[in-house]
């Protein structure tokens, strides 16, 4: 390998590392998916209601993985420091922010599905979700995009690829 054209040799990443990857895109695929299919009315009922409880789950024991795969998980919260100037610190709060709406939204689907008074607060939760998860699936391809180590990642095929893939894998993991 040349250096001076690909740049340095990329390390091995560890499994921990490979199932957050997995479960982020899963879990904010599945969650994409469920959110669009509540636009579609009662036709769309379970698969709507599979893809909400898959999402939250998904992401959360992902992001356990990421965590153990720190070198010092208990400073984990220094991460969201600096979204200003780094893309791990903006990572950071979207993730978070997605975590908090696929918490509350197949909560609020399950209670509220026969009420539809509540359908301007699920519309705009459905919404704010989708931008969110979207931006989660992104994230990682953004953030491979900002390394100058690999050529390839610093295109912008990187995020779309990240994303296509978590609609996939989220997609199957409804069916």
């Amino acid at each position: 390998m040349d250096r001076k054209v690909n740049g340095q040799l990329q390390k091995d990443w560890g499994w921990k590392l490979a199932a957050y990857l997995f479960l982020g895109g899963v879990g904010s695929g599945a969650y994409t998916i469920a959110a669009i299919n509540r636009f579609f009315g009662e036709s769309q009922g379970l698969p709507t209601t599979v893809g909400l409880m898959i999402g939250f789950p998904a992401l959360l024991i992902g992001t356990l993985f990421l965590l153990a795969d720190l070198g010092s998980p208990s400073r984990a919260f220094l991460a969201a420091a600096r979204p200003g100037s780094s893309w791990i610190a903006r990572g950071t709060l979207i993730i978070s922010v997605f975590m908090i709406i696929s918490f509350f939204h197949p909560i609020l689907h399950l209670f509220t599905s026969a009420n539809e008074s509540a359908g301007g607060l699920m519309t705009l939760l459905s919404i704010l979700g989708i931008i969110f998860a979207v931006s989660t699936m992104a994230y990682t391809g953004i953030l491979l995009g900002a390394s100058k180590g690999i050529p390839f990642w610093r295109s912008g095929v990187v995020p779309v690829v990240f994303v296509v893939s978590a609609l996939v894998t989220g997609h199957f993991a409804i069916m």
